[in-house]
C-alpha cells in the first residue's frame, strides 16, 4: 500500500487545523477514530502534504458515506472510539507556496494550540522566512 513517508504536514481546510505527522504518528493512524471524526468527514477535508511535493488524501476504510441527522447528534453526546484501517491516495504535486499558505492560514485562525509558546506574528515572521520543507519542519519544531 502506497503511502506519504513521515515526516508530513496534515491540513484540514475546513476546521483550519495544521500539524506535523512524525513516524510515530503515522504508526498510529487509524487506531482511535471516533464517531465525531467519522459524521464529520475528517477525512474528506484534509490534504497531507510530504517532503517530495506530492499532496495525498485518505479516508477510513469502511466508514458510512452518509449520516442521518440523529447520527450527527447522537455522536455529540456518545462518541466512542475504534478502529478504521486508514487508505491513502496521491493527489497531485503542489507548490511550495501552497503549504506554506496552509501553515499561514493555521496560524491566523489559532485558537491557542499553534502559538501556545509563540506569538502569532513571530510564528508567521519564521514561516515566511522559509523556503524549504525541512526549513518548514525546523519552524514546526520550534
Amino acid at each position: 500500500m502506497s503511502q506519504p513517508a513521515p515526516p508530513y504536514f496534515l491540513w484540514n481546510s475546513r476546521q483550519r487545523f495544521f500539524t506535523c505527522i512524525t513516524l510515530a504518528d503515522a504508526a498510529e493512524a487509524g487506531k482511535k477514530v471516533s464517531r465525531v471524526t467519522l459524521v464529520t468527514e475528517y477525512d474528506s477535508k484534509c490534504t497531507i502534504y510530504d517532503s517530495e511535493g506530492t499532496t495525498w488524501g485518505f479516508h477510513y476504510v469502511g466508514r458510512r458515506e452518509k449520516f442521518s441527522l440523529f447520527d450527527r447528534l447522537l455522536a455529540e453526546v456518545y462518541n466512542p472510539s475504534r478502529e478504521f484501517p486508514v487508505s491513502y491516495s496521491k493527489l497531485r504535486g503542489y507548490q511550495f507556496a501552497e503549504l506554506q499558505g496552509a501553515y499561514l492560514d493555521s496560524v491566523a485562525h489559532d485558537d491557542d494550540i499553534l502559538t501556545q509558546f509563540v506569538e502569532a506574528g513571530e510564528l508567521t515572521k519564521r514561516i515566511m522566512q522559509c523556503s524549504t520543507f525541512g526549513e518548514l519542519i525546523e519552524t514546526w519544531k520550534g
